[in-house]
């Protein structure tokens, strides 16, 4: 159990099991519970670590998701989209080492619902074997499906 809900449960269960021995309609009870609360609140008020929002991990997922979005409008409906899979942390507490997580390519995934987008097939070069084999690692995939290799790119390929 978390040291934030420890400190009130405590305080509950011992004025619980005091409280049996006064008097059921006794004035002391109630306020020894209003005691007990309102130490509760100002402890939570003055002490409780603030809340990180990870403000630079949104701004930098909103950072990468905007290009993306210009990306993928660049080519003709009907054709495919090749982008260069780029690394992508965040500044958030996880692990984003090539074999844990995707970049770019991971990203996509998480925010777009499908491979192809507008009528255009995406892909992302992968130049990193590690990438490449941590993603074909799991065939069927939509990750395994999004990335290539360098020399697995079609003539005349334009990549972004």
């Amino acid at each position: 159990m978390e040291r934030a809900t420890t400190g009130p449960i405590a305080c509950c269960s011992t004025v619980h099991s005091g409280g049996r021995f006064l008097p059921p309609r006794s004035s002391i009870r109630g306020a020894i519970l209003a005691a007990v609360v309102s130490a509760t609140v100002v402890a939570h008020v003055a002490f409780a670590p603030p809340i990180d929002h990870h403000a630079r991990g949104r701004a930098g997922t909103q950072s990468v998701l905007a290009a993306l979005d210009l990306m993928l409008k660049l080519p003709p409906s009907g054709t495919d989209v090749y982008i260069t899979n780029r690394r992508f942390a965040a500044s958030i507490n996880w692990d984003t080492t090539a074999e844990s997580f995707s970049g770019w390519a991971g990203l996509f995934v998480i925010a777009y619902p499908m491979n192809v987008i507008g009528g255009r097939k995406v892909h992302f070069v992968e130049a990193n074997p590690q990438t490449l084999s941590a993603a074909r690692a799991h065939p069927g995939k939509r990750i395994a499906e999004l990335l290539l290799a360098p020399d697995e790119l079609p003539h005349g390929a334009r990549v972004l």
